[in-house]
């Protein structure tokens, strides 16, 4: 089938076009009890966001569903930010062998800016087909890519990250296997063997790994194989002087509540970018200053960033008294320091002891009690 439903135009809105495709979505040789997903594009012409909420219907309705779902809303598109919806199917254990077809409807929010003619009710439906066939065959095969092998120093772990593609039908956890050969490649020094995370079938996951080596300076060569992918590849890497591979790493920001009350647990947020060529261990260390004093340590768990992303070290400050605080420390990360960055945290009292609600109904009994027997008591002194 092709494209269905590629752009629907809203009357009166402008030529405001709401698309999808593919038209629809093909699965095939899912296994009984089985997983396989696959993604539609809708596109927007309108500049503003607009909701888009998902159903599913048909024969394998039951089968279907949106792993990104949030009670049946998929996300929002816009004329700037196209929506990958995902689609997976598992069908059921005793499900006969065959082909089946079902489809997914894929409905707008209200479009409010659609013009004065027929009002700010409108909703766009976009219909796309999914057919598949179910089989009680299982395939195992799978795809490796990405394979990278990073330089390292003494001491430092030797980094391997790759990709695995499920092109199969049964999940795959599959064994990693690296013997690190001398430079003539004549020598078998060493070698390691891990197990991939688990990858559903139709899917792809990327994975990284830490190998300890012990390897003196020199350069080496590796040899990686995913014997269930039937992959082999030789790749090569250098174990580096110290201070050879550059560390750089940058402290993003120190952020806290700005205010807090006495005995509070304040959480420090310190936020750190790995902006090197390989995995640092970063830890937060810094200090409560108040009224110029140094008053507390902070420091955070030591966090494992790889190269290119981002770690939240967590510190925590629980005040005493009332007052303003500065916050304020460095990352620690492979022997290297980053800039110092800090934040202001302001503490009140804390809420006043409260007197239970049955203590105060108790003194007010009291009280009224006390009041009676005083009047009767005067009265009684009167008549005498």
């Amino acid at each position: 089938m092709a494209v269905l439903a590629a752009v629907l135009l809203v009357p009166g809105a402008g030529g405001v076009g709401i698309g999808l495709s593919p038209g629809s979505l093909s699965f095939e040789n899912v296994l009984r009890d089985g997983y396989a997903e696959g993604t539609f594009v809708v596109t927007s012409s309108m500049s503003e966001s607009v909701p888009i909420y998902g159903r599913v219907q048909g024969d394998v309705g039951e089968w279907l569903h949106f792993p990104d779902a949030t009670e049946g809303l998929l996300g929002e598109v816009s004329v700037e930010h196209p929506l990958i919806v995902r689609v997976a199917v598992a069908p059921p254990g005793d499900v006969a062998s065959g082909r089946y077809s079902g489809y997914v409807l894929l409905e707008t929010g209200t479009l409010a800016s659609v013009g004065d003619t027929i009002g700010s009710a409108v909703r766009v439906s976009l219909l796309g087909w999914t057919h598949l066939s179910v089989t009680g065959e299982e395939i195992r095969d799978c795809q490796v890519g990405a394979l990278q092998l990073t330089d390292t120093e003494p001491g430092m772990p030797l980094e391997l990250s790759l990709m695995v593609r499920n092109t199969g039908n049964v999940r795959l956890a599959p064994e990693v296997q690296v013997d690190i050969w001398d430079q003539g490649e004549t020598t078998l020094l060493t070698g390691a063997e891990e197990h991939m995370e688990t990858v559903l079938p139709t899917t792809k996951r990327e994975q990284r790994f830490y190998l300890d080596h012990g390897l003196p300076q020199g350069q080496y060569w590796a040899l990686v194989s995913v014997p269930e992918c039937g992959s082999s590849q030789l790749l090569t890497f250098d174990v580096l002087p110290l201070g050879g591979v550059a560390d750089r790493g940058q402290l993003e920001s120190v952020t806290s509540e700005v205010w807090a009350r006495v005995g509070d647990l304040v959480p420090v947020r310190a936020v750190f970018s790995n902006t090197g060529q390989r995995s640092v261990r970063a830890i937060f260390r810094g200090s409560v200053v108040s009224e110029g004093r140094t008053i507390e340590l902070l420091q955070s768990e030591e966090a494992l960033v790889p190269p290119g992303e981002s770690a939240e070290l967590l510190s925590y400050f629980r005040p005493q008294r009332t007052g303003q605080y500065e916050l304020r420390g460095r990352v620690h990360y492979n022997g290297k320091l980053t800039y110092e960055k800090g934040t202001i945290l302001n503490v009140n009292a804390g809420p006043a002891a409260r007197i239970p609600g049955r203590l105060v109904a108790a003194y007010g009994l009291l009280l009224a009690m006390l009041a009676l027997l005083v009047l009767f008591i005067r009265k009684k002194r009167r008549r005498g």
